[in-house]
């Protein structure tokens, strides 16, 4: 019953979240959310989900590569438009 709750939640809050993250570039981020949710996702033997974090396992190999060679926080995108509006709001502070 736990697992149908967590599964739930990851469908409908963090695989969107992870998408985002992705959009936006935040290997940090996607990192920990791959940690936390990924193993159930994985093993639910649902596709959605399945494709969803297989798909950004392979985005954060790609990225961690990029950063690597580029420095941490160089896929961050300080223009997409979720970060402009968190910083509007003030609910996160980017550097510039």
């Amino acid at each position: 019953m736990r697992d149908d709750r967590r599964l739930r939640n990851i469908e409908n809050i963090f695989a969107p979240h992870l998408k985002q993250c992705i959009e936006i570039g935040n290997v940090k981020r996607v990192r920990e959310v791959i940690a936390a949710y990924g193993p159930l996702a994985m093993e639910s033997g649902r596709e959605d989900l399945t494709a969803i974090f297989g798909d950004a396992e392979a985005w954060l190999k790609s990225a961690s590569l990029y950063e690597a060679v580029n420095g941490t926080g160089s896929m961050f995108n300080k223009e997409h438009p979720a970060v402009q509006k968190a910083m509007q709001t003030q609910l996160v502070k980017v550097h510039t």
